[in-house]
């Protein structure tokens, strides 16, 4: 993204199996209700990696600059 942001996404996974991130999708939701997509192709850092049971994972993504407010509720989606 031009002008992107970096963070940190922590990921946690309260299943009994790992999971792995095949083609993970980010959706932010702000407390408007605004959502805004983050597309496999923006998140390399977590394309392809494992989330073993019970277990936490660090990322750092890029985010698109133009995200305004400091919390968001992220839903992850990945293929299975």
């Amino acid at each position: 993204w031009p002008g992107s942001l970096h963070d940190h996404l922590t990921i946690f996974n309260a299943g009994t199996a790992h999971q792995n991130l095949i083609n993970p999708t980010l959706i932010l939701t702000d407390s408007a209700g605004q959502k805004t997509r983050i597309p496999a192709s923006l998140l390399p850092a977590m394309e392809g990696e494992n989330v073993l049971p019970a277990h936490t994972r660090n990322f750092l993504i890029d985010l698109p600059g133009t995200l305004k407010e400091q919390d968001y509720q992220v839903e992850l989606t990945v293929d299975e």
